[in-house]
């Protein structure tokens, strides 16, 4: 038997023995206090180890009362969590809105309610406060801002997400993002190749099809499909991660709708994109 499991094992006797409550690892027993079996002493998550025992969880886990490892910081999705709160092992068990993505963003474990407790919310607030479908509607002929496409995009939304769990998943796509989206000095070409095509056209002075072709060449159209092909296939991340950005994809254009017509709004799955089973959210989550 392993060191480490005796040590484990000798721990839970203490416990079970002492009538004491091993919740928090720190040792109180029935009478109270704060100290630790002897031999043993606190590490800085306030748990009672064995010196050289090796019973601590891996960096950014911690003991729950059950003894399992599970994360010490739980971040909402979108927010920036310190690397040393990110833990590259899997936790032993996960919180009802938690996640965790695995270091090369292939591996992904979710509590039962983190898709509509956590990830649903905060995507939706993105967008009201205009990131996500805001500076991706367009309408062709009147230009898009390729900083923005890039910076507050669907992309950057759904790499902010990711990028709470798995600084990976954020790299795909932010690198993806940059290599693909385009130049403003090439949408601006468009932009008046497009409206001299237009006034061409209006004064019959080139075919339907000649239009046509111009109007095939938007760089911001093309764009918006590599980019919904990308996002389909999510190259490097695994399963789950891949159906959870299609999932904010389709939260982000769902919102976006609603927010432009609230009264045409049919709910959500209803618009450009479909969720995947795992990741669907219900017609109340969009209340609010």
């Amino acid at each position: 038997m392993e060191p480490t499991t005796l040590v484990a094992i000798g721990v839970g006797l203490y416990f079970l023995l002492s009538g004491g409550k091993s919740g928090n690892g720190n040792g109180k027993g029935k009478g109270g206090g704060d100290t630790c079996p002897p031999g043993y002493t606190k590490n800085a998550a306030g748990q009672c180890v064995k010196p050289g025992g090796g019973i601590d969880c891996a960096p950014g886990l911690v003991r729950d009362a059950d003894g399992k490892c599970m994360k010490a910081v739980v971040c909402k999705p979108g927010q920036k969590c310190d690397g040393k709160n990110i833990s590259k092992i899997k936790p032993d068990k996960i919180g009802r809105e938690d996640a965790w993505i695995g270091p090369d963003c292939t591996e992904m474990v979710y509590g039962p309610d983190f898709f509509r407790g956590a990830m649903v919310p905060a995507v939706l607030e993105y967008v009201d406060a205009g990131y996500g479908f805001a500076p991706e509607f367009y309408t062709q002929g009147e230009g898009a801002d390729s900083g923005a496409l890039a910076s507050i995009g669907t992309t950057a939304v759904i790499a902010g997400m990711l990028g709470t769990y798995s600084p990976r998943c954020a790299d795909l796509l932010n690198s993806w993002t940059a290599d693909n989206v385009p130049s403003q000095t090439t949408i601006d070409a468009f932009t008046s190749a497009y409206d001299t095509a237009r006034a061409d056209f209006m004064a019959d002075e080139i075919t339907q099809s000649e239009f046509n072709a111009v109007k095939e060449s938007d760089p911001v159209i093309a764009y918006f499909r590599a980019r919904d092909q990308f996002i389909d296939t999510l190259p490097g991340a695994g399963a789950r991660v891949r159906e959870l950005a299609q999932a904010i994809r389709a939260l982000i254009a769902d919102r976006g709708m609603q927010n432009m017509l609230p009264n045409d709004f049919s709910g959500p799955g209803n618009g450009a994109y479909t969720y995947p089973a795992r990741f669907t959210p219900t017609a109340e989550d969009f209340a609010g």
